[in-house]
């Protein structure tokens, strides 16, 4: 999500809603409480 804002050459054209955001944070959250509990 932090790519966003560099605005380089690769990361230029990358545009995050706030949607996106949660999204990938409720994701990253999931995975991490799979892998915590050892599945």
């Amino acid at each position: 999500m932090s790519g966003a804002g560099h605005k380089d050459e690769v990361t230029k054209d990358f545009e995050y809603t706030r949607e996106d955001a949660e999204l990938l944070i409720v994701s990253t959250a999931g995975a991490l409480k799979w892998l915590w509990a050892g599945l």
